[in-house]
């Protein structure tokens, strides 16, 4: 009989982590929709539109924020990075993944912890997509904020994606360039950063596999050998990397 009401007890509660992870079918009143995206969101206390990034930050808190980001890349690739083995080579700890739906697309709730700088940030994510892009929502806070964590979560499940608007991702960029040099062409936003190349395919199949990945930094950085800066920025990406030297 014990048995009994403990396995009963374990299905209600499934059924209400099942219920909590539901995001909205319609908007509210407090939604804010994200500019140059089709996302609306509910964000914590606080938390107000960032001129840094798409999403909500608290402007006297730089440790905690919710970004969005496009990835142009089918969901079901980019999502299989997502796993424990995956994540650990990143210095992420995955703790829980879920299947959810957002809007139209199939989605993953993920929740993982990250160290950076000596400090450990936890880290809501929502990821969704189709077969021609990918879209991350990703909470951040210091792991021992657990009270600022909880309310971040919640904010995070108020997503709602509107796929009756059009955006345009560009309009919350708050830098332009002149994309007439070098002939290459925009193909996409990711982040608060513009992707462009020559024949706006990904991976580039043009012959000299020009591609070009702009963002702007959060901080003001003093870069006193700017050749090396960028060597060793290249070398902490998975793949093989060289820099060109411009002949002047």
């Amino acid at each position: 009989m014990i048995k009994q009401i403990k396995i009963t007890a374990l299905l209600v509660s499934f059924s209400f982590i099942g219920f909590g992870q539901e995001l909205p079918k319609e908007k509210s009143e407090n939604h804010i929709q994200i500019k140059g995206t089709t996302i609306s969101m509910v964000p914590p206390t606080l938390f107000e539109s960032s001129n840094n990034f798409k999403g909500f930050q608290n402007p006297n808190d730089q440790t905690s924020m919710i970004m969005t980001m496009e990835i142009p890349g089918p969901y079901s690739e980019v999502s299989k990075g997502f796993n424990s083995e995956m994540m650990q080579k990143q210095g992420m700890k995955l703790k829980t993944k879920k299947e959810i739906k957002v809007a139209e697309f199939d989605g993953l709730l993920i929740e993982l912890d990250q160290s950076a700088n000596g400090m450990t940030f936890s880290k809501q994510i929502v990821i969704y997509g189709n077969e021609k892009s990918s879209t991350l929502i990703n909470g951040v806070y210091l792991k021992d904020s657990i009270q600022l964590g909880e309310k971040i979560r919640e904010s995070v499940l108020t997503t709602f994606v509107d796929t009756k608007v059009k955006s345009n991702p560009r309009e919350a960029l708050n830098y332009s360039l002149d994309e007439d040099a070098g002939s290459l062409k925009f193909k996409a936003v990711i982040g608060n950063g513009m992707l462009l190349n020559r024949d706006l395919k990904i991976p580039t199949e043009s012959a000299d596999k020009a591609t070009l990945l702009t963002n702007k930094s959060f901080a003001k950085v003093k870069i006193e050998n700017k050749k090396l800066f960028c060597i060793s920025r290249l070398k902490k990406y998975p793949d093989n990397y060289s820099a060109i030297p411009i002949r002047k």
